[in-house]
């Protein structure tokens, strides 16, 4: 039997919070799937805006075959950081392969629709949510009332002071051509502020690092003699970060309802569902026409797929069933003769 074609997904860089992922078709699979090959590079958050908000319809159909037990228990046995690093890659690799095919294969793909994206991108949204909330819990438990307070108000008053000397220095150096097209902040948001001081800082960033793509050889070494260094992008939006994470522990330690590990696994599972239901109609219809590129799983293959033996490592894999997935170590209750894969 031939070799399923695949829409294949590379590692996932972290990059603070954001979850940068590249996503290609390799030769053979693009050939034959009359695919072109692309590379794109999406965080969680671009694929949000992208894709938009999911239309109710389509959440409702998604979910009128789950099972809150049977998702709860897988929940539990797949890392939340694999799902959020694998979804945004396995998304676009969805779309690869949806784009590669005629009219007549969407037909026969029995089971998928594009509007189910922006349902699966929602739960996963909602599940960094409560895995940030759940993180910053545990963080804010580690640390007492003082610390935790002292620690934000450092992040503050750095931050703070870092804007403005950015502010300060830009205003001084900056061609008034460029500041007409890329106007500056009017102001650094004073520390009572923290997320509006977060975002200017951001916003700082992303100013910075288009100016700094204006210079030419002779101005990148003078202005680098000035101070204007390469790393300031990375440290504008690492205090920002940094502003964020204490906030959120101050707000883990005062919420009286924080996120459980049950609640965790709860979402982990949704998020699973989701993927599985996309998954299962390439699947499918690849088995009846070969030239349907089924898309990557990234690092959640050994959920979906058992591993079998090299003499028939070319042949399809069945699915793997949903009460005996993979163990994965960074969950409590998995099952530690199940190594994550």
């Amino acid at each position: 039997m031939a070799k399923r074609n695949t829409a294949t997904q590379t590692d996932i860089e972290t990059k603070g919070e954001r979850n940068v992922i590249q996503v290609t078709i390799g030769g053979g699979a693009a050939n034959q799937g009359g695919a072109t090959s692309s590379v794109t590079e999406e965080t969680l958050d671009s694929l949000r805006e992208k894709f938009g908000a999911p239309n109710p319809v389509f959440t409702t159909l998604t979910f009128s075959t789950w099972d809150a037990a049977e998702s709860l228990a897988l929940g539990r046995k797949v890392s939340t950081e694999r799902i959020l690093h694998a979804v945004p890659g396995f998304a676009q690799s969805v779309t690869i392969s949806w784009d590669a095919l005629s009219p007549a294969q969407r037909e026969g793909l029995i089971g998928y629709h594009p509007a189910m994206l922006p349902v699966l991108l929602d739960e996963t949204v909602k599940l960094r949510g409560v895995n940030q909330r759940y993180d910053a819990r545990a963080r804010a438990e580690g640390m007492s009332r003082d610390a935790r307070t002292a620690r934000a108000d450092e992040a503050l008053r750095s931050g703070h002071a870092l804007g403005e000397r950015v502010l300060r220095g830009g205003r001084q150096w900056t061609p008034p051509a460029h500041l007409r097209r890329s106007p500056l902040p009017t102001n650094v948001e004073g520390i009572e502020n923290p997320e509006a001081l977060a975002n200017t800082l951001d916003t700082l960033a992303s100013w910075y690092e288009a100016w700094r793509a204006t210079w030419g050889e002779a101005e990148v070494a003078g202005y680098e003699a000035l101070q204007f260094a390469p790393g300031l992008t990375g440290e504008l939006r690492g205090a920002a970060a940094h502003i964020r994470e204490t906030q959120e522990v101050l707000a883990a330690a005062a919420d009286l309802t924080p996120a459980t590990q049950r609640e965790l696994d709860a979402q982990d599972g949704r998020v699973l569902h989701v993927v599985g239901k996309v998954y299962a109609a390439f699947r499918g219809a690849a088995k009846e026409d070969e030239r349907v590129v089924v898309p990557d799983l990234g690092r959640l293959s050994t959920v979906f797929e058992r591993v079998r033996s090299k003499a028939v490592a070319e042949e399809p894999t069945p699915d793997a069933d949903p009460a005996q997935p993979d163990a994965d170590p960074a969950k409590p209750d998995a099952d530690p003769a199940k190594p994550d894969a």
